[in-house]
């Protein structure tokens, strides 16, 4: 099992890699959407080969095999005000919710929707609530 410890590591070394190239990488935050992974953005510059090949050098160094490990083998649960804006997102597409979900699986396990509906309402309620966090969300479940 990956602890919280080595997961954070993990990500500042993959930060810190990324940031040894000169890209431009946001401190990470805590995901609202799962609570358990750390979100930031990368600006890719440059040559798109380069760019491609220290990425792929940095995640599989560092990320690549920790962070699934670690999420995997916890309970996600999203932030309330977020749960509450998919919630609402999905009723109004008329989804008929049961109102005991928790996370991203729960929403889409309930719904029998197609996991894109969720993955908009997510989104589209992340960006309405958070603005002030990295654009590229990681969503799993």
């Amino acid at each position: 099992m990956v602890t919280e410890t080595e997961y954070r590591t993990a990500i500042d070394g993959f930060v810190s890699c990324m940031r040894k190239f000169d890209y431009d990488v946001t401190d990470p935050v805590l995901s609202p959407i799962d609570g358990l992974t750390l979100l930031y953005d990368l600006h890719p510059t440059g040559d798109p080969d380069t760019w491609n090949k220290n990425l792929d050098g940095c995640d599989s160094s560092f990320v690549s095999q920790i962070e699934p490990v670690y999420v995997e083998a916890r309970t996600q649960v999203m932030e309330p005000s977020l749960r509450d804006a998919t919630a609402q997102c999905l009723a109004e597409r008329g989804a008929d919710l049961g109102g005991e979900e928790r996370n991203v699986k729960n929403f889409v396990d309930t719904t029998g929707n197609s996991d894109n509906i969720v993955m908009r309402c997510v989104s589209d309620a992340m960006k309405r609530l958070f603005p002030d966090y990295p654009g590229f969300l990681k969503i799993r479940w």
